[in-house]
Formats: C-alpha cells, structure tokens, sequence
C-alpha cells in the first residue's frame, strides 16, 4: 500500500473523529447530536478508500512472493549451469564433487535470501494488516458509538413528544 493512501485513510478517520469530537451535546446526558449525512459522507469516502489501500497491499504482497520465486529459479539455473560447465572442464569424479559443493552452497545462499525475503514480506503485510484492523476497528467503534447516540436521541426526542402532550 502506497504511503498516501494509509494516510487518506487516517486523515478520513481523524475527520470522523474530529466530526463526532465537534459534536454539539444533548442536555442533561452525555450524549452527542451528529449530523447524519456528515459521517454517511465520511463513511463513503472510507470505504472508497480502504479497498484501494487493500488491494494495493496484496498486490505489493504478490511482487514480492514473485521476486522470491524468480530468485529461486535464477539460483536453480545458476547452480545447473554450474555443474554443466564443471563436467565438461574436469575429470567426471572431481567435476561432479566440486559441482555439487558449488551448487549446495548457491542453492543454501538462495533459499537464506528466499527465506529471509519471504519474512520480510511477512512482517510487512502483518504491519499493514494490522493497520488496517486496528483502523477498522476505530471507525466500527465510531459508528457505533454513532448509531448509538442517533438511537438514544430518536428514543429521546419520542419520549419527550410523548410527555408534552
């Protein structure tokens, strides 16, 4: 995921927080009143840009399991050249131990930089990922909370209707 679109992200959730911070509040309650359309928009925006950032980060993911592999097919060809060019230089018996002393040791650095690439990846989608639900769960509490307060003001408002008459 490209460094902007977490932030549009965050700066989507900080204006969310900052509408409900803004909010006026109700009387005698620790309730708020938010304007309803102001947090769909907000809602809206967040959703048009999460799935860009997640679709980024598979396909940042997918590059660079595809660099791996390339790697590992690049060092299994590179270790049977070597040991074609080893056979036809040397004697049979000689040719093939340094060969495949040669190609273990291309083969072991290849699968230590396969390994150390594939964790790599992994602690970088594990930091996005976390990212992610950590601010999913922000804006789940956020609408909530949201809800919450639109439904107790709704009870409110018909509860005061009703002793007013």
């Amino acid at each position: 995921m490209a460094p902007h679109e977490m932030d549009d992200v965050l700066v989507l959730l900080d204006e969310l927080e900052d509408l409900l911070s803004r909010a006026k509040p109700v009387p005698l309650s620790d309730q708020v009143r938010v304007e309803r359309d102001a947090v769909f928009r907000l809602l809206d925006r967040l959703r048009a840009a999460l799935p860009d950032a997640v679709k980024d980060a598979r396909q940042t993911v997918k590059q660079r399991e595809e660099l791996v592999s390339e790697t590992q097919r690049d060092c299994d060809q590179l270790l049977s050249d070597a040991r074609e060019q080893a056979s036809r230089e040397l004697s049979p018996s000689v040719t093939f131990r340094l060969a495949e002393r040669r190609a273990d040791e291309i083969l072991a650095d290849a699968r230590r930089v396969a390994h150390e690439n594939q964790l790599d990846v992994d602690v970088w989608a594990d930091q996005i990922l976390s990212s992610l639900d950590s601010n999913f769960d922000r804006l789940v509490g956020a609408i909530r909370r949201g809800r919450h307060r639109i439904a107790n003001d709704s009870t409110r408002d018909s509860i005061s209707d009703l002793t007013n008459d």
